[in-house]
């Protein structure tokens, strides 16, 4: 499972809307993946804005898995 797969499960799984830390601690208590860095969090935050529709990066074909809510957490981008 990739981070960004994992991070979809994690928002699975409650249903709502999440900041960063809060499907960190969802992934880890559920084993969804398993980080090896030393600054996860930066990892998955990179990650998952790299797929959230809306943030301009350089990396124009990812597909947008998220979206960022007016609240600063993300959700599943049901766009696609």
């Amino acid at each position: 499972m990739t981070i960004c797969e994992a991070s979809l499960e994690a928002l699975k799984l409650v249903g709502k809307p999440l900041n960063i830390n809060e499907i960190y601690d969802l992934i880890i208590e559920n084993n969804f993946y398993q980080f090896k860095s030393k600054s996860p969090l930066s990892v998955l935050k990179a990650e998952i804005r790299k797929h959230t529709e809306g943030i301009k990066l350089k990396e124009k074909d990812l597909f947008k898995h998220f979206r960022l809510m007016d609240n600063g957490k993300f959700w599943i981008n049901l766009n696609k």
